[in-house]
């Protein structure tokens, strides 16, 4: 009884604290573009897309264990652990994403996998470094490489880019973009610590906690605008906002609570479009 505990408590931990509600965001808006354009996807799309994105989080959490433990103390207690079974299940999963992309992806699809990997990597080792520099760099380069993913079904499949295609795609990519920068200003406001500590200029630092809070709901709500460029299903994804505002409340009173909210937000957008 007690190893199923320890299992159970193990697995609830690890899916809290692994990037795998993050993991999840990135099937849902794989999703989402097969339900803009009313495509079909097979599984291995997703499975693929989950095992490219979840070494890098494996990658991230691992390598910054020891500065994340002044913000996420029980993330940080966690993840070291589970330093050996993590670093299993990073070159586990690498290989299985590798094996799928060669049995089942086109060319450009595998080219696009490798790059988005690349990317995490380079995340940890360089680009969150650079934000010491350029404000919100982060920010915008995680917001990126989401709203990267409305494109990556083509890619994976093989298939054309029709103007109609770009055009609804870009819009997508656009809302993703600009909903991924407010998610991650609002993630950093819990960061505000361990960032100033390695000298990042987030904006939660720049401005100010109780201020970034403040102007974070009329960001959301502008961030939420292109959707009136999307067909009419899509306008179901301004019920997020009420998530979005519910979040920031709890984040203003303190409770870790509403960052763990906030992180499922992608998912949310696949539910709300599907249920219209």
């Amino acid at each position: 009884m007690k190893i199923f505990y320890n299992a159970t408590s193990w697995f609830w931990k690890e899916f809290l604290y692994g990037g795998h509600i993050q993991c999840l965001g990135a099937l849902s808006v794989v999703f989402l573009t097969s339900l803009l354009f009313k495509s079909s996807l097979t599984w291995d799309i997703f499975l693929v897309t989950y095992l490219t994105f979840y070494p890098i989080y494996i990658y991230n959490r691992t390598r910054e264990a020891s500065v994340d433990f002044v913000t996420n103390p029980q993330r940080t207690e966690h993840v070291k652990k589970s330093m050996r079974i993590l670093r299993i299940l990073f070159w586990v999963c690498l290989l299985g994403a590798f094996g799928l992309f060669v049995r089942f992806s086109e060319p450009w699809g595998i080219l696009f996998g490798a790059g988005i990997f690349l990317f995490g990597i380079l995340y940890t080792e360089f680009f969150k470094k650079r934000t010491e520099h350029i404000p919100g760099l982060k920010n915008f380069y995680v917001a990126l490489v989401f709203a990267l993913l409305v494109f990556f079904p083509n890619l994976y499949y093989g298939s054309t880019f029709s103007s109609l295609f770009l055009k609804g795609a870009g819009v997508l990519a656009l809302f993703i973009f600009f909903k991924g920068v407010v998610w991650q200003i609002f993630l950093d406001v819990k960061d505000i610590e361990s960032d100033t500590q390695q000298n990042l200029r987030t904006f939660p630092i720049l401005l100010g906690r109780e201020k970034i809070l403040r102007l974070l709901p009329p960001l959301a709500l502008i961030a939420t605008m292109p959707v009136f460029f999307l067909p009419r299903q899509f306008l179901s994804l301004f019920f997020v906002l009420p998530f979005n505002w519910y979040t920031y409340s709890l984040g203003k009173r303190g409770s870790y609570n509403g960052y763990t909210l906030a992180s499922f937000e992608m998912l949310l957008w696949s539910l709300l479009v599907l249920l219209v």
